[in-house]
């Protein structure tokens, strides 16, 4: 009786003693991204620099140039010839400049595939949140590049 009240009381303790924290919120950098040159597309442009503007550090500001492409490839058809399955494509290149210096010069290629919809409203608003997600990751992948080499 005692060891299982015993036992029960250690699970306990050991489960509410362990302080889980998210990755990236609260973290605290010391750079932030003082100016924006961007080309390409739009929608993944803005999705990665709202992103990215939220980055408040004090020490070091740094400059990004990000070139976007957003591709949109047919990768099967169905008996009548019409598509069934697309491919969505985001290539995006990024150089991280300090001053004149160029501290990083990369890229960063997405894909996701996915099924036709006969709908074409709702394939529009799919293939938008498809972009906004991916440009988010590559906002991140972009954030965690310039954390490590700032370490």
């Amino acid at each position: 009786m005692i060891s299982k009240t015993l036992s029960k009381l250690t699970i306990l303790i050991f489960l509410f003693s362990c302080s889980y924290q998210p990755i990236y919120s609260n973290k605290e950098y010391l750079f932030n991204f003082g100016k924006f040159n961007m080309s390409g597309s739009e929608k993944v442009n803005n999705v990665i620099k709202r992103k990215l503007e939220n980055i408040k550090g004090q020490t070091i500001s740094y400059n990004i140039i990000l070139e976007s492409q957003v591709e949109k490839n047919v990768i099967s058809n169905d008996n009548k010839g019409d598509p069934s399955m697309f491919e969505l494509v985001i290539k995006s290149k990024y150089i991280i400049k300090e001053n004149s210096e160029t501290l990083l010069n990369s890229k960063i290629n997405k894909k996701v595939t996915y099924s036709n919809i006969s709908d074409k409203f709702e394939l529009s608003n799919y293939e938008d949140n498809l972009i906004s997600n991916l440009s988010n990751t590559i906002a991140e992948e972009i954030l965690f590049s310039v954390s490590n080499k700032n370490k």
